[in-house]
C-alpha cells in the first residue's frame, strides 16, 4: 500500500469509524505506515468545522489526533492561526482574496513562515 494524503472527506469516514470497510483500510494503512498524513487545507477545513458548530469536545480530541499526523511545519501553523482570523474577515464581508492575504499577513506577524 502507497503512503497517501487523506483529503477532509476521507478523514471524516476515517474517524467517524462507522463504516467497517473503511476501519479496516484504515487499520491496514496504519499498520503498514505508523501514522496518517493529512494537507493543512483538511487540518484547517476540519477545525473551522469543528469550531463553527462549537463543538469544543470534539475539537480538542482532533487536535490531540493531529499530534499523531504528519503535517508539515509550515502547514500546521498556518492551519491552527486561520480558524481564528477566519471568522473575522467573513464577518466583515471581505473578499477570499482579501481573506487569504490578511491571513498570511497574519501569520507572517505571528512568525509562522520556516
Amino acid at each position: 500500500m502507497q503512503t497517501s494524503l487523506l483529503d477532509t472527506d476521507i478523514l471524516s469516514e476515517v474517524l467517524k469509524s462507522k463504516n467497517p470497510v473503511v476501519v479496516l483500510k484504515a487499520a491496514t494503512y496504519l499498520a503498514l505506515h505508523n501514522r496518517f498524513a493529512i494537507s493543512a487545507m483538511t487540518r484547517y477545513e476540519v477545525m473551522r468545522g469543528l469550531k463553527d458548530k462549537a463543538a469544543f469536545v470534539q475539537l480538542q480530541k482532533f487536535e490531540a489526533f493531529c499530534q499523531h499526523v504528519d503535517v508539515t511545519r509550515y502547514q500546521a501553523q498556518s492551519s491552527t492561526v486561520l480558524p481564528t482570523c477566519g471568522p473575522k474577515l467573513v464577518s466583515t464581508g471581505s473578499s477570499t482574496a482579501t481573506r487569504i492575504s490578511s491571513s498570511r499577513q497574519l501569520l507572517w506577524k505571528k512568525g509562522g513562515r520556516s
